[in-house]
């Protein structure tokens, strides 16, 4: 059985909109990490290394109090993160 897919419910283009829908907790999203000091009170930021990217990494945004989907996506997150890292 393969890893968890996350339902994409909603998308938007602005980082403020992106972070203000994590903040209501509505959702995750994936962030340079550079705007991780940008996140609203109450988001946390989880580091993830990404070894496609090369000299960046990107930052996994989530709320305090994540539903079950959210916590199997970042999971997901650093399982192939590490599985990229191993080769």
């Amino acid at each position: 059985m393969g890893a968890p897919y996350a339902r994409i419910g909603y998308a938007a283009r602005e980082w403020p909109t992106r972070l203000d829908l994590v903040a209501a907790g509505l959702g995750i999203a994936v962030l340079p990490e550079l705007a991780a000091a940008a996140v609203p009170t109450g988001v946390r930021t989880v580091h993830v290394d990404d070894p496609a990217w090369l000299g960046r990494a990107t930052v996994a945004v989530t709320a305090r109090d994540r539903p079950s989907e959210v916590t199997a996506t970042v999971e997901a997150l650093r399982h192939e993160a590490a599985r990229l890292r191993a080769t």
